[in-house]
C-alpha cells in the first residue's frame, strides 16, 4: 500500500495488477490473491490483519 492511499484506490491497482497477470496466463488461485493483498497492507491495518488470519479461513471472506 503506498502511503496517503486509501483501501479502494489500492484494492483497484491490485486489481489491475492481477487482471494484467490473467492476461498473461498467469493465474493465482483467490486465497493466495487474498493473502497477498492482506501482506500489502499498511501497518496501520495490522489488527485487522491478524483477525482475519487468525480466522484461517480466507474462503468465507469471497
Amino acid at each position: 500500500m503506498k502511503p496517503e492511499e486509501d483501501i479502494k484506490a489500492m484494492f483497484d491497482r491490485f486489481t489491475i495488477i492481477i487482471n494484467e497477470l490473467n492476461s498473461y496466463r498467469k493465474t493465482y488461485p483467490n486465497e493466495e490473491v487474498e493473502r497477498k493483498m492482506l501482506r500489502s497492507l499498511s501497518i496501520s491495518w495490522d489488527a485487522k490483519v491478524t483477525v482475519i488470519e487468525e480466522a484461517k479461513n480466507l474462503e468465507t471472506l469471497h
